[in-house]
Parts: C-alpha cells; structure tokens; sequence
C-alpha cells in the first residue's frame, strides 16, 4: 500500500498516540473568576474537562481574592505544562480596533500609546497597553495600513 500524503498520515497517527496538552481558560472580572479546564482534539475539536466559577464580589483585597484562585488551582492538580490564558474583564478595561500606518510591530506599541488618548476613556499613564495585529490592508495608493485590536486595563487590575 502506498501512502500518498504521508506527513499528514504521521501526523494524524501521531495527534492519536500522543497525549494532547491541556488548556485553562481564566476569565477574571470584579464579581468571579471562572476556571474552564479544556482538552484540545486536533484537528478542531476540544473537550470540557472541568470547570468551576469562583465569586469573588465584595471578598476582602485583591491578594485574597488572588489566593483563592490559586488555591483551587492547586486542589485540582492542573499539571504545570497546562497552557493558560487569561482574560480580564469589568470596567477597568477596553478594547478597541484601530488603523494605523504599516509599521514594524515594535514601533506599534509606542503609536498605539499616542493613538490611544483618542481612543480610551482610562488614563494611559496609569494602565497597561497590549495588542494583536489582525490584518494588513491596502491603502489609498500605495500606502498600507495595519488593523490592530487595542487592549488597553489599569495597571492596580492587573497588578
């Protein structure tokens, strides 16, 4: 039997006999914190392992709060090469597309600091500035424009 696409048969059989790793999701606001423990299925499939919303809503300072998570963390065994991402949320944070001139994307975060006072009602002295390059796009005449997704939270949230 001759196999016309091996590298994808080797991958498939390999994706069937190697563990997958496993993703956190963790979305924090002011209220709760929700845990979201999630195993990935290639090719495009995950499954629902575990999940657990914490209420943190008027309990004590944010070390507390923190402590709480990390304690339920802890109780469930979530190995230490599980992939987390973290997603905060609540009044202390904003996100906004914006377009800006074709740039390397080391300068982008100094444009989107300037560019960030037209767009945000938090004050940009006092908060973190991340973002994520979503596409390039052709401009008028040769130009090209970058679109971008501006996240933009105080620094006292994250911290």
């Amino acid at each position: 039997m001759i196999i016309e696409n091996k590298d994808k048969f080797l991958k498939d059989l390999i994706s069937k006999v190697m563990p997958q790793p496993l993703s956190l999701g963790i979305e924090i606001s002011s209220e709760s914190a929700k845990l979201a423990l999630v195993k990935l299925q290639p090719p495009d499939s995950a499954y629902l392992l575990d999940y657990i919303i914490i209420p943190l809503g008027g309990k004590g300072s944010t070390e507390e709060k923190t402590g709480l998570v990390k304690n339920i963390l802890k109780e469930k065994n979530i190995r230490p090469d599980t992939q987390a991402k973290i997603i905060i949320s609540g009044p202390d944070v904003d996100s906004k597309r914006i377009i800006l001139p074709y740039m390397p994307n080391d300068e982008i975060a100094k444009a989107l600091r300037w560019e960030a006072k037209d767009h945000f009602l938090l004050n940009i002295e006092e908060s973190a500035l991340d973002f994520e390059v979503l596409e390039e796009k052709a401009g008028e005449g040769i130009s090209k424009n970058i679109e971008v997704v501006a996240n933009i939270a105080k620094n006292s949230l994250i911290d």
